[in-house]
């Protein structure tokens, strides 16, 4: 599982991971601060 607070940051942690293997199974985003401006990003990966 890896949570992010950037779309751009997931997408660099992504390259790595399917280069040892790991493939993305779901992506959801996360409002964490109803109020704000941002979301979480949650991606599970599996082998």
């Amino acid at each position: 599982m890896v949570v992010v607070a950037e779309v751009g940051l997931l997408a660099k942690e992504a390259k790595p991971l399917a280069g040892v293997g790991y493939r993305a199974v779901a992506f959801q985003p996360v409002d964490v601060a109803p109020q704000g401006f941002g979301v979480e990003v949650v991606g599970v990966w599996a082998r």
